[in-house]
């Protein structure tokens, strides 16, 4: 139940076996903005696409090599870091992802999830 300019933050992190990880994050800023680890920082969200309800509902996908995100069905985002000019946004992204894990990096903790659920299975 974040708002726009709260400050809030999403932080979910792709890990791999070893624990290794990268990450994408979302900023409740005035002006609200993505980040996906290793390849691309502060980018504007449309507010059309977060809408007026403060209570949303955000899934995010792995497919082949893409990596999507939507806010109540409205996509922000559908990126494939394969296409990145990068190398280190192309290898990070390329690793094998075992879990992917909610909450705290070292520097950045979410703040704006109340919960999360497994998307296939609705387990919380």
């Amino acid at each position: 139940d974040s708002e726009i300019g709260s400050g809030d933050l999403i932080w979910a992190q792709f890990v791999d076996a070893d624990g290794n990880g990268r990450g994408i994050s979302v900023y409740f800023n005035p002006s609200p903005r993505y980040e996906i680890g290793y390849c691309v920082e502060n980018i504007e969200i449309s507010l059309e696409k977060l809408g007026i309800d403060k209570n949303r509902i955000w899934t995010i996908e792995m497919e082949n090599t893409r990596i999507k995100l939507y806010c109540n069905g409205m996509q922000i985002f559908d990126y494939d870091p394969q296409q990145s000019t990068d190398e280190k946004c192309r290898q990070q992204w390329s690793l094998e992802s075992s879990s992917l894990k909610f909450g705290q990096n070292t520097e950045e903790m979410d703040t704006a999830s109340d919960f999360y659920r497994d998307y296939k299975t609705g387990m919380e």
